[in-house]
Protein backbone atom coordinates (compact mmCIF):
# COMPACT_ATOMS: atom_id res chain seq x y z
CA UNK A 1 0.00 0.00 0.00
CA UNK A 2 1.40 3.50 -1.18
CA UNK A 3 1.61 5.89 2.06
CA UNK A 4 -0.16 9.36 1.41
CA UNK A 5 1.44 12.35 1.61
CA UNK A 6 0.35 14.45 4.84
CA UNK A 7 1.39 18.14 5.33
CA UNK A 8 2.81 18.67 9.21
CA UNK A 9 0.34 20.74 10.30
CA UNK A 10 -2.08 19.05 9.16
CA UNK A 11 -1.03 15.72 11.25
CA UNK A 12 -1.13 17.81 14.37
CA UNK A 13 -4.55 19.06 14.19
CA UNK A 14 -5.47 15.58 13.69
CA UNK A 15 -3.07 13.72 15.37
CA UNK A 16 -5.32 11.32 17.15
CA UNK A 17 -7.43 10.53 14.01
CA UNK A 18 -4.06 9.70 11.79
CA UNK A 19 -2.54 7.66 15.16
CA UNK A 20 -6.18 5.51 14.81
CA UNK A 21 -5.86 5.12 10.94
CA UNK A 22 -2.76 4.06 11.19
CA UNK A 23 -3.13 1.52 13.88
CA UNK A 24 -6.40 0.24 12.79
CA UNK A 25 -6.71 0.52 8.47
CA UNK A 26 -3.31 -0.18 8.34
CA UNK A 27 -2.51 3.18 6.48
CA UNK A 28 0.91 5.02 6.17
CA UNK A 29 1.47 8.54 5.95
CA UNK A 30 4.61 10.06 4.86
CA UNK A 31 4.79 13.75 7.00
CA UNK A 32 6.35 16.64 5.35
CA UNK A 33 6.99 20.35 5.83
CA UNK A 34 6.82 22.63 3.19
CA UNK A 35 7.43 20.08 0.08
CA UNK A 36 10.44 18.07 1.81
CA UNK A 37 9.72 14.82 3.39
CA UNK A 38 10.63 14.44 7.03
CA UNK A 39 9.07 11.89 8.70
CA UNK A 40 7.12 8.35 8.24
CA UNK A 41 3.30 7.69 10.23
CA UNK A 42 2.87 3.67 9.74
CA UNK A 43 1.56 1.04 12.03
CA UNK A 44 3.77 -1.50 13.67
CA UNK A 45 4.77 -4.75 11.81
CA UNK A 46 2.82 -7.93 12.82
CA UNK A 47 1.12 -8.26 16.23
CA UNK A 48 -2.78 -9.28 17.21
CA UNK A 49 -5.24 -9.17 19.13
CA UNK A 50 -5.79 -11.97 21.81
CA UNK A 51 -9.96 -11.83 20.67
CA UNK A 52 -8.08 -13.03 17.22
CA UNK A 53 -6.98 -15.98 18.91
CA UNK A 54 -9.61 -18.06 18.01
CA UNK A 55 -10.24 -16.95 14.42
CA UNK A 56 -6.61 -18.33 13.77
CA UNK A 57 -6.27 -21.15 15.39
CA UNK A 58 -9.78 -22.24 13.51
CA UNK A 59 -7.54 -21.41 10.52
CA UNK A 60 -4.75 -23.84 11.06
CA UNK A 61 -5.05 -27.09 9.07
CA UNK A 62 -6.41 -29.93 11.47
CA UNK A 63 -5.09 -33.26 11.92
CA UNK A 64 -6.68 -36.22 11.78
CA UNK A 65 -7.52 -38.63 14.34
CA UNK A 66 -5.00 -41.04 13.26
CA UNK A 67 -1.91 -38.34 12.65
CA UNK A 68 -3.32 -36.97 16.27
CA UNK A 69 -3.24 -40.12 17.96
CA UNK A 70 0.24 -40.61 16.22
CA UNK A 71 1.42 -37.32 17.61
CA UNK A 72 0.60 -37.51 21.37
CA UNK A 73 1.92 -40.95 21.31
CA UNK A 74 5.48 -39.55 19.87
CA UNK A 75 5.21 -37.08 22.77
CA UNK A 76 4.58 -39.18 25.41
CA UNK A 77 7.32 -41.36 24.23
CA UNK A 78 9.21 -38.05 23.86
CA UNK A 79 8.70 -37.35 26.99
CA UNK A 80 9.47 -40.81 28.48
CA UNK A 81 13.06 -40.31 27.24
CA UNK A 82 12.93 -36.98 28.45
CA UNK A 83 12.48 -38.48 32.21
CA UNK A 84 15.20 -41.22 31.59
CA UNK A 85 17.77 -38.43 31.04
CA UNK A 86 16.22 -36.32 33.85
CA UNK A 87 17.07 -39.09 36.26
CA UNK A 88 20.31 -40.26 35.37
CA UNK A 89 22.11 -37.32 34.27
CA UNK A 90 20.75 -35.49 37.52
CA UNK A 91 19.61 -32.62 35.68
CA UNK A 92 16.20 -31.11 34.56
CA UNK A 93 16.04 -30.25 30.48
CA UNK A 94 12.57 -28.02 31.38
CA UNK A 95 12.47 -25.06 32.40
CA UNK A 96 14.41 -21.69 31.80
CA UNK A 97 16.98 -22.33 33.98
CA UNK A 98 18.55 -25.18 31.77
CA UNK A 99 18.99 -22.78 28.31
CA UNK A 100 19.98 -24.79 25.67
CA UNK A 101 19.37 -28.96 26.46
CA UNK A 102 22.43 -29.47 24.52
CA UNK A 103 24.59 -27.94 26.53
CA UNK A 104 22.75 -29.32 30.01
CA UNK A 105 22.75 -32.69 29.22
CA UNK A 106 25.09 -35.07 27.36
CA UNK A 107 23.28 -38.14 24.95
CA UNK A 108 25.25 -41.18 24.81
CA UNK A 109 26.72 -41.79 20.84
CA UNK A 110 23.64 -43.47 18.78
CA UNK A 111 20.90 -42.34 21.31
CA UNK A 112 18.21 -39.89 20.34
CA UNK A 113 16.05 -37.77 21.96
Amino acid sequence: MKASTLNVAEAVRHFPDYINRAAYRHESFVLCKGKKPVAELRPLPGGRRLGDLPAILRSLPHLSKKHAAAFAKDVEAARGVLATYERTAGCAVSGPETGNISRSLSVPAGRRV
